[in-house]
């Protein structure tokens, strides 16, 4: 195994570096390179984009359920029952009359 792992790396170093066979090729090795750091770059940054877009549907799944709990809070807050114990103690009370409507004529 070790014998033609260094018969390969014999060949590729006479055939990229001695001779004019390897100057011909090297603007072509050169180019493949370059293109291999590109893929490589652009897979590390879209690795990146998916944990990041990860990273924002959790927080946004955080915030609704924090939505929806302040929310239901509120809801809870607003109603007669919890407010009329409380408007009690300051003097104000319930009218017994029912609700009536202002209208304005058009002129």
């Amino acid at each position: 195994m070790e014998e033609n792992r260094r018969a390969i790396s014999a060949r590729i170093q006479e055939y990229f570096q001695i001779g004019q066979k390897g100057v011909v090729h090297w603007p072509f090795v050169l180019y493949v390179s370059f293109l291999a750091l590109i893929m490589i770059y652009s897979a590390h940054s879209a690795d990146r984009k998916v944990y990041q877009i990860h990273d924002l549907n959790f927080r946004v799944k955080e915030l609704s359920s924090e939505f929806v709990s302040y929310r239901t809070d509120v809801m809870n807050r607003t109603r007669i029952t919890s407010i009329s114990p409380a408007a009690k103690k300051i003097g104000l009370v319930q009218s017994r009359e029912g609700l009536y409507r202002i209208e304005r004529s058009h002129d």
